[in-house]
């Protein structure tokens, strides 16, 4: 139990964000039985403008702190929804680690937005430390997400600007984030600091996002694919590049009569991204356009007829991509250099799904997990999807006539969310089943790389399946489909609540103390296995024969696995496990 608070008052950060005005924000004391109006910070938030805007727009908030500290201490940024709740879908642009920079020109990290940014008391700049953090309730929610920034114990104040940025997959949406800052001395209790500040409020402000859909006529939504100003970008502004072919007939049965086209991208022999599946645009009808989208502008393609490799013999020459295009899109010309067809470059206006179809997600977090190398596995023990750089397919119908193109999903560009993929069907479908290879059907699959064909739920908002590790369908001699649950997309996973499962059954019972002995209170963490991650309950584990494979000695892949990346994030090392 914590002991009585230390009456040393350390000063808390004043977050301003106010331009050239007078610091006259909120003040915070640190929790003690004296303080004086030596040891207090005044924290202001402002924000760059008043407006509404749109997603994927950035809102500008200016944070100062100015005070007298007699010990370090902690100025703490929140984001929250209205509800109070943590906003975890809302990214600080300009204030990333050096691993979320998807533009260099544009974003930066915590260190360079705050490099010098603290002044001292002799007058000198300096640059504090900083992490973004999430507290979660026991049952992995979070419940606050905030930027912690820690001061020296010289410091007199600090200023600094965060861009907030939001994105949606929703045509209609409201976004409404409060931006409160709080400072703390070290160690001392949050809660009682909070409790300490006064009712002024110009320690926080409120950002909001909002947009919807506008209906028009046809004539006009003709009009706009004309001025290709209604057709979906090629560059989004979350850090997508999508690239487009259109199969023309040219004479060449190869060509003219392939079911499936695929790319090669590269820069250079060192810097490419290998083969990658493209997939048919629905709206495109007899155009037959294919569509791929990257997380970086290729700067040089190659288009094949096939899957994964050169043996067809059909393929473009090198192709230099012209990335200033709205949408770029190659058609091949009839000519050939050699063997390989020529191709010219031109834009295509995609036509938007309609507006009542519905987005469905997957989350690939576990189900990617490959078990390569373990005995008597399936398939070398891959996963969905096989690779990190192969696609994730789905077979989609309205209970009757099944999805008419070749859908594969795309991952969704998210640095907190790596491993999750997006796909958008026309209204009417209810039904769909994911898949590792080309799926066209509900046979059961044989090496337990795609799904059962699963009830899209009707009251989700974004309804996300939540694959299975492989944990025993690739062991098994029979064949068998992946197992999930659904969920929310962007939550925390919970497949013991997905399934309504009981996972550990541990009974209740009186305890009885016996007198004779000594008994000490303790804590037992019991952390799940691969399969109970799965929502399954240990009691009925498959018996197994043979005792020598890794599911008896390595039952803990997943979480050996997050702890081998929480160390690496946090550059341990030597970390200790």
């Amino acid at each position: 139990m914590r002991g009585k608070a230390k009456q040393r008052v350390s000063l808390i950060l004043v977050v301003t964000m106010v331009l050239g005005t007078v610091l006259t924000g909120n003040t915070v004391f640190a929790t003690g039985e004296s303080s004086d109006e030596q040891d207090r910070i005044k924290i202001n938030i402002s924000k760059d403008s008043e407006q509404t805007v749109e997603q994927n727009v950035t809102q500008t908030i200016h944070v100062t702190a100015q005070g007298q500290c007699s010990q370090s201490v902690c100025l703490n940024v929140y984001l929250k929804n209205e509800d109070g709740s943590a906003a975890t879908d809302i990214d600080a642009v300009n204030l990333l680690t050096s691993n979320q920079l998807t533009d260099k020109n544009t974003q930066k990290t915590i260190d360079e937005t705050l490099k010098d940014s603290v002044t001292l008391n002799n007058g000198t700049k300096a640059s504090p430390t900083a992490e973004w953090k999430n507290d979660k309730d026991d049952k992995g929610t979070v419940t606050s997400k905030y930027l912690q920034i820690t001061m020296p114990a010289d410091a007199t104040a600090i200023n600094f600007d965060m861009q907030l940025q939001y994105r949606t997959d929703e045509a209609s949406y409201t976004k409404k984030v409060l931006v409160e800052a709080k400072a703390f001395e070290e160690e001392q209790d949050i809660t009682e600091a909070a409790k300490r500040a006064d009712e002024s409020k110009e320690n926080e402000a409120t950002v909001v996002w909002e947009g919807q859909a506008v209906s028009q006529s046809e004539s006009e939504a003709a009009d706009e694919n004309t001025d290709g100003e209604n057709n979906i970008n090629t560059v989004s502004e979350t850090g997508v590049y999508t690239l487009y072919f259109e199969q023309s007939t040219i004479g060449d049965t190869g060509w003219d009569n392939a079911t499936q086209i695929s790319v090669y991208a590269f820069n250079s022999d060192s810097d490419k991204m290998g083969f990658q599946q493209m997939y048919k645009v629905p709206e495109s009808g007899s155009k037959n356009i294919w569509k791929i989208i990257f997380n970086k502008p290729w700067n040089h393609v190659i288009f094949l007829v096939g899957t994964d490799d050169w043996s067809s013999g059909k393929q473009t020459v090198d192709l230099d991509v012209d990335w200033t295009k709205n949408s770029p899109c190659f058609k091949l010309t009839g000519e050939k250099s050699g063997e390989r067809a020529k191709a010219q470059q031109g834009e295509y206006n995609e036509t938007p799904l309609v507006a009542d179809g519905i987005t469905v997600y997957y989350d690939a977090t576990l189900s990617k997990l490959s078990y390569a190398g373990t005995e008597n596995v399936k398939n070398k023990g891959e996963g969905i999807p096989h690779s990190e750089n192969d696609s994730i397919y789905i077979y989609a119908t309205d209970g009757t006539t099944p999805y008419p193109y070749i859908a594969i999903m795309q991952k969704v560009p998210d640095e907190n969310y790596k491993d999750v993929y997006k796909v958008t069907l026309p209204k009417g479908y209810t039904k769909i089943r994911f898949a590792a290879y080309l799926v066209s059907d509900t046979n059961v699959a044989a090496n337990g790389d795609a799904t059962d064909l699963v009830d899209i739920p009707e009251k989700m908002t974004k309804p996300c399946y939540y694959g299975d590790s492989s944990d025993d369908i690739i062991y098994q001699g029979t064949q068998g489909n992946r197992g999930g649950y659904w969920g929310e997309a962007y939550t925390v996973r919970d497949a013991e609540t997905g399934k309504n499962a009981t996972v550990v059954d541990v009974p209740n019972a009186t305890e009885k103390r016996d007198a004779d002995n000594l008994y000490v209170n303790t804590t037992i963490y019991d952390y799940y296995s691969d399969y109970e991650l799965n929502g399954k309950n240990r009691d009925n584990y498959p018996k197994q024969g043979d005792v020598t494979n890794n599911r008896i000695y390595q039952p803990f892949r997943q979480f050996n696995m997050a702890l081998s990346d929480y160390y690496q994030k946090n550059q341990a090392k030597s970390p200790l496990y």
